[in-house]
């Protein structure tokens, strides 16, 4: 297969990244030394751009930062400090994308940015939104795992600058009842009255 058509192919997917299984897969490629010849190749050419090693996007199809935290990093979802910033809740927009993960925290650069995963038992792990272009918590779930890991961490949490204002109270109290935590529980009812 002739590297411009393996570009064109790639293209139409319209994923945002792949993997090289990804790419394995959608060109339908037995040979391993082929794969990675093929990947080599289309890197040099700058026609597939590396992300980390075994992930890649289209040139000229940059990914969004969300997109990209979402990819190096699975499974994982956006949240805390990002989330908060993405919704409106909090007014500054942090330089790192941060992330939840059931897999140990870590930190990745690239680009110039900081994409970094927190920690979160696997029964707190979930998103209840459905966005389909990345995976990132609700409003109410960023909040709750805000809480969370300030009342681990024994962070602060500048939680008299957040507009609350479009935040269901109701799903918010929820969400809080599956935390069984009782330092969360004190800081979130600190926060939540």
């Amino acid at each position: 297969m002739k590297i411009l058509d393996t570009y064109i192919k790639l293209k139409n997917t319209k994923k945002d990244t792949f993997t090289t299984q990804d790419i394995r897969n959608l060109l339908d490629i037995n040979n391993s030394r082929y794969l990675i010849i093929l990947i080599s190749r289309m890197l040099k050419k700058g026609l597939l751009i590396s992300i980390k090693r075994g992930l890649y996007y289209i040139k000229d199809e940059t990914p969004s930062d969300f997109s990209i935290a979402n990819s190096i990093y699975n499974p994982s979802y956006i949240s805390l400090d990002t989330a908060l910033a993405y919704y409106g809740i909090v007014n500054q927009s942090p330089f790192t994308i941060t992330s939840i993960s059931t897999k140990e925290a870590k930190a990745f650069i690239f680009n110039n940015k900081e994409y970094k995963y927190s920690k979160i038992k696997t029964s707190l792990f979930y998103t209840d939104n459905k966005n389909i272009e990345f995976n990132i918590a609700s409003k109410e779930k960023t909040i709750i795992d805000s809480i969370y890991f300030a009342s681990l961490r024994g962070n602060d949490l500048n939680y008299d600058e957040w507009d609350l204002s479009e935040i269901d109270i109701k799903k918010l109290k929820q969400i809080a009842s599956t935390v069984n935590s009782k330092p969360f529980n004190k800081l979130f009812n600190n926060i939540i009255t």
